[in-house]
């Protein structure tokens, strides 16, 4: 029976009649569905759109100590009998939640399978060539995590405001961070903000960026609550963690969206810390590693780490202990002039 393809590119219209039984492919055992549809791509951001609309990761061999990349190993290839000595494409791996499915990675948690998306060489390249860079959208549709700061905002009593003064203070949150009161260079480094009903997570590539994000909203929340120009008064705690992450799209918001412990852990430092404080900020040992790390000497991350208080480990609900610093925010930042008027 014929292999029905969707084809970008007019030189691979030879395989609209291809039948798959005809096929060999390099892994053993593993044959195509005799009523698959394959979809070919050559061009990256029309796979990408594929990958987002479906709900689609793919899968990357994950070896310690060596970087991820799509490989022959990590990929079904197929070719026609009789076809063209050019014309073979790929065929990326889907994962997918089964554990009985045929590949299996016990490291990363990972099943997959192979999928119907078959790809150009010149892709397979630019896909290796993207991996590498946390930065780039192929790396976050690939199953392998990449480093993000997140900046969790708690607002203090949410739950038992009346739902219309809820509503006001989500609107001072957005009200705050739309201020033209804020540094330039801090309020446009943030890669996402998520709103989770009682409050929001900003997401960062940097650590000291998220810690000096985070030290300006906490000073502005000071400054414009004493100075009435929020639409209503509130109170807050925010949490500061670095960790892995997966990406899955959106469709909702339209944009990337992050699942695992890094997201997790800026709560978790919250709730190691308890409630019995609010208007504070804290940092997690991570954060601050991350910063000593990175740091150049220069003054904003001996300002940084200066305005760092450790208040030692603390257990979370979990009992997972959380070594965590409270962040002097008045120490490392100051307003800009038309609010200290």
């Amino acid at each position: 029976m014929p292999v029905a393809i969707n084809i970008e590119d007019q030189v691979f219209c030879d395989f609209l009649s291809w039948d798959c039984r005809q096929a060999h492919a390099i892994e053993p055992g593993i044959s195509p569905p005799h009523d698959q549809v394959f979809y070919y791509f050559s061009d990256l951001n029309k796979l990408l759109e594929h990958c987002k609309k479906r709900g689609m990761m793919i899968y990357v061999r994950r070896e310690d100590d060596i970087p991820p990349t799509v490989s022959f190993g990590d990929v079904v290839v197929y070719a026609p009998v009789n076809g063209p000595v050019n014309a073979n494409f790929f065929i990326l791996h889907e994962a997918v939640e089964e554990a009985d499915k045929m590949f299996h990675h016990e490291n990363d948690g990972i099943n997959h399978r192979p999928t119907n998306l078959c790809i150009s060489p010149n892709l397979l390249a630019t896909i290796n060539a993207g991996i590498a860079n946390e930065g780039s959208e192929i790396r976050r549709l690939v199953s392998w995590p990449i480093k993000r700061v997140f900046v969790y905002i708690d607002v203090s009593d949410f739950s038992t405001m009346p739902p219309g003064q809820q509503v006001l203070v989500i609107n001072s949150i957005i009200s705050l961070v739309d201020k033209e009161a804020w540094n330039p260079n801090v309020l446009r480094n943030y890669e996402a903000k998520l709103c989770i009903g009682d409050g929001y997570i900003f997401v960062f590539s940097n650590a000291l960026t998220a810690v000096q994000f985070s030290a300006q909203f906490a000073r502005l929340v000071e400054v414009m609550g004493a100075k009435k120009l929020l639409p209503v008064e509130f109170h807050f705690r925010m949490g500061i963690h670095i960790g892995d992450v997966y990406c899955f799209w959106d469709t909702g918001r339209d944009k990337w969206n992050y699942i695992g412990k890094g997201i997790n852990g800026g709560q978790r430092v919250l709730a190691a810390i308890g409630k019995e404080a609010d208007d504070v900020v804290f940092v997690s040992e991570q954060v601050r590693r991350q910063i000593i790390a990175d740091s150049n000497g220069t003054a904003p991350y001996q300002t940084a780490l200066a305005n760092m208080h450790s208040k030692g480990r603390k257990a979370d609900k979990h009992g997972e202990l959380w070594r965590v610093f409270e962040l002097n925010c008045t120490g490392i930042t100051t307003l800009l002039p038309n609010l200290n008027q």
